[in-house]
Parts: structure tokens; sequence; C-alpha cells
């Protein structure tokens, strides 16, 4: 049965036209569309287990204990304030900006992402509006 929900689950994803990450209460991904693989330039098999911090390379995923174990995780990021309010109240957002710290092939770049999210089950999917590059924070 779980089996035939996932599938299910994959064919909805690929319905939709923006990146879409599919996450548990803790963050962690359990699945993206193939618009998400392509946005983060990761496979499918890169992605599901992981924390969001971890995939997009946050500069806080590095800190001692990881991912989401931050004073910064718990307050200022945006993208976990978001899930987790949607987890705990079934609210969707619309398009909540945040701004975030990665580390990339090129060094430390801020980043923009424009979010959305839909608590479906015991899952919320997290749509990526937007996604803007900008320079690092002076």
């Amino acid at each position: 049965m779980l089996g035939h929900e996932r599938r299910n689950l994959n064919g909805f994803l690929e319905t939709l036209d923006n990146p879409v990450l599919v996450v548990d209460d803790d963050g962690v991904v359990l699945n993206a569309n193939t618009h998400a693989q392509k946005l983060l330039n990761k496979d499918l098999d890169l992605i599901a287990g992981k924390r969001g911090g971890d995939i997009i390379e946050c500069e806080h995923s590095r800190s001692q204990g990881g991912c989401g174990s931050t004073e910064y995780c718990q307050t200022g990021w945006v993208i976990r304030r978001s899930f987790t309010h949607t987890f705990a109240t079934g609210e969707a957002l619309e398009r909540q900006t945040a701004r975030q710290t990665l580390f990339t092939p090129s060094g430390v770049k801020e980043t923009r992402f424009v979010i959305s999210t839909e608590k479906a089950g015991n899952l919320v999917l997290l749509r990526i509006d937007e996604e803007n590059g900008t320079d690092p924070p002076a």
C-alpha cells in the first residue's frame, strides 16, 4: 500500500510547475519533484533523508550539532519557521521571503527564497516560488 501512495505522490508532484519539497515535522526532505531537483542541482537520492539546510548547504548546517540545532535555525530561519508553523496549525503560508547564506563553489553567497507551505496529511509541501542569488553580505 505504501508503494502505491508513494507513486501517487510522485505523480502529483510532477504535475506541479514549481519546485516542491515534501518534508516531515523535523525538516527532513522525503521527496522532491523534478523542478526542485534541477533547482538544487541534486538528484532525489542526494536529497531524500536529509534536512533542508544540509541540502541547500546553509552556512549553519556545518555548525556543531548540524542542521536544525543552532539558535539561528530555531529563531531566524524563515523556511524552518514556515514549515513548523504549517505542521502545528495546518495553516498554509504564501510567499514567505527568506534570506539564507549558503556555501557555494564560488564562496559564501546570500540567496533569497520565496516559499509557500501547505499541509498534506502528516507532511508539508514546501514550494519554492522564487530563488535569487545575491552578493555576499557585507
